[in-house]
């Protein structure tokens, strides 16, 4: 009995870690400050922005990335995240809010790369 409950559990966990990875709508670094090749234009929320506004988010987005702030905002998310997940997680819930935190700070720091790479 105590192993079928094992095998349950982590079968649980291995399906829920699929589908929150694969089938959840969940927004990408794709969805944030979107490129328009076609008329060389950004827009943020569905509304256009001009090229100078943006070649002023390009420079803050540098700024940012070297902000000690920045650094430990970062960091300090993604140590309360694996906290959450690994040392105080009670529900599979705990491991999933955790995981969406990791993943925030991910497509952040990855959008910043990515506003700091477009010419």
């Amino acid at each position: 009995m105590l192993k079928k409950n094992k095998i349950k559990r982590l079968l649980r966990k291995k399906l829920g870690n699929y589908f929150y990875k694969h089938l959840f709508n969940g927004i990408t670094e794709d969805d944030l400050l979107v490129y328009n090749p076609k008329n060389k234009s950004f827009s943020i929320c569905n509304q256009e922005i001009h090229i100078n506004q943006f070649q002023a988010l390009r420079s803050q987005a540098r700024n940012l990335k070297d902000l000690p702030l920045w650094k430990f905002l970062t960091k300090e998310c993604k140590y309360r995240a694996n906290e959450v997940m690994y040392l105080n997680s009670k529900t599979e819930d705990d491991l999933y809010f955790g995981k969406a935190m990791l993943k925030c700070v991910e497509i952040m720091e990855n959008k910043l790369k990515q506003i700091e790479n477009i010419k």
